[in-house]
């Protein structure tokens, strides 16, 4: 992963060392172990088995040969069990929780404020170091915090509002999200353990990967940046996979669909990959007919590179400046118009607040159906938020965006980061889920009365 300059240089807790899998370098180390000792009783000694200090007994030339034959059995035999041993060990210990005091993981970082629950009507506060066990609940109640696993590099990213439980290893590694949202960094986990999150609504399988799961009252929300997922919605079985760019809503009503990404634009800035997908540059976007404007008052459209650093959990460089670029207007109204053709799509808009604490609240309009609720209004400075989606029907050839600012509130220059569009998975703009009030990846659930989300960057090592 690219470097990040406001990233908490944290390296991961390691607790034991596990033998490595079938196919690892170290693995063929443990190979020629077992056939330099195989090699080694292989070779004989007329006085194998002779206790030290004793004289070997005399025999015919042909007894000897008959023993010399036994011992070579026995060898043999001893190298297979030793192999099926070492086999059977590095297949079976991998998901096993850390010998000792029960350790699966550790607090590897936090910002804000987290409670452990380990036994009903007991709570601590956790901090950095905190041990982590089977049947433990994690809530952050403000802020940002970061588990990771022992022994390996798979980590939790929890978010303000997030509440996750780590359920019984026995079977791989299982997570389940009371609510919020958890951004997964996932190793490649042994053959047959996999790891489950389980969220209100679905079940998720990911065998490695990088993926957010956004745990809400009526709906999970899968996304996947790198690797796969396996999502079954447990009422009645329904299944897909999703993949890298991808990204879908499990709801007791409407069967789920995968959703891919098809295009994103990064505002004033260059070329970019964002969580699985290539980003067009502003100039390219612009060569291919993609305009920003004022509408109403005149001025202008400004293009900024900010100086600020972007809060939170960042997944990647090219996520980092998406955010600190961006086109803004002042006292007016700013319109985006993209060329698309005519269907329906899924779209996404990132904003990074670069002026101070909630001093100003944006109005946006899709396809000129107005959202219902205001963007960036309780944003800290170097918060972030990604909006969306917002479903969007273009029968014009053209996508359509108005943005402006509420005049109520400090900043009167509305602005934008990024957007993105996306498309059913092998349809490119086909169909669509029921319109629902917006609500973005970092939305918690409605029940949550924290404050600000996250409140600093990392990025594993």
């Amino acid at each position: 992963m690219s470097h990040q300059p406001s990233a908490v240089p944290v390296r991961p807790l390691q607790a034991e060392i596990i033998p490595p899998e079938p196919g690892d370098p170290a693995y063929e180390y443990f190979q020629n172990v077992a056939e330099s000792y195989g090699r080694q009783n292989l070779a004989g000694d007329s006085n194998a088995g002779i206790l030290q200090g004793q004289v070997p007994p005399q025999r015919l030339q042909s007894a000897k040969q008959t023993t010399s034959k036994v011992f070579v059995g026995i060898a043999i035999l001893l190298v297979a069990g030793i192999a099926g041993a070492l086999f059977l060990g590095m297949n079976r210990m991998t998901p096993r929780p850390a010998k000792g005091d029960g350790v699966i993981a550790k607090v590897d970082f936090i910002r804000g404020e987290a409670v452990l629950l380990r036994k009903v009507g007991s709570q601590s506060r956790l901090e950095a170091g905190s041990d982590l066990r089977e049947g433990d609940v994690i809530t952050v109640h403000e802020g940002f915090l970061r588990v990771a696993y022992v022994a390996e590099k798979t980590y939790l990213h929890l978010r303000s509002g997030s509440e996750i439980t780590l359920e019984k290893q026995n079977e791989g590694k299982r997570v389940r999200v009371g609510r919020g949202v958890i951004t997964l960094d996932i190793a490649p986990q042994p053959v047959g353990y996999p790891m489950v999150v389980r969220g209100g609504n679905a079940t998720v399988t990911f065998e490695s990967a990088r993926a957010t799961v956004h745990s809400r009252a009526q709906a999970t929300m899968v996304e996947v940046s790198e690797g796969s997922a396996e999502v079954v919605r447990p009422r009645d079985g329904t299944n897909l996979k999703i993949v890298a760019g991808g990204w879908t809503e499990v709801n007791e009503q409407a069967l789920p669909r995968a959703w891919s990404f098809l295009a994103g634009v990064n505002l004033n800035g260059d070329k970019v990959a964002v969580d699985g997908g290539e980003w067009l540059s502003y100039d390219k976007a612009q060569a291919e007919g993609f305009k920003v404007g004022v509408e109403g008052k005149g001025g202008s459209v400004e293009k900024t590179i900010s100086t600020q650093q972007p809060l939170g959990y960042v997944s990647g460089a090219g996520l980092q400046a998406m955010l600190m670029s961006k086109v803004s207007v002042n006292n007016a109204s700013m319109s985006l118009r993209w060329p698309r053709e005519n269907g329906l799509y899924q779209v996404f808009v990132w904003m990074m607040e670069d002026e101070g604490a909630s001093v100003r609240s944006l109005r946006l309009n899709v396809e000129n159906k107005k959202i219902p609720e205001e963007l960036c209004t309780r944003q800290t400075l170097g918060g972030w938020n990604r909006y969306g989606p917002y479903r969007a029907e273009v029968k014009d050839g053209s996508l359509d965006l108005l943005l402006s600012a509420n005049s109520k509130f400090q900043s009167k220059a509305s602005h934008i980061s990024g957007i993105a569009i996306y498309g059913l998975a092998g349809t490119g703009t086909t169909a669509g889920p029921r319109e629902r009030r917006a609500v973005g990846v970092l939305e918690v659930d409605s029940s949550f009365d924290g404050k600000n989300l996250a409140t600093e960057p990392t990025v594993p090592d």
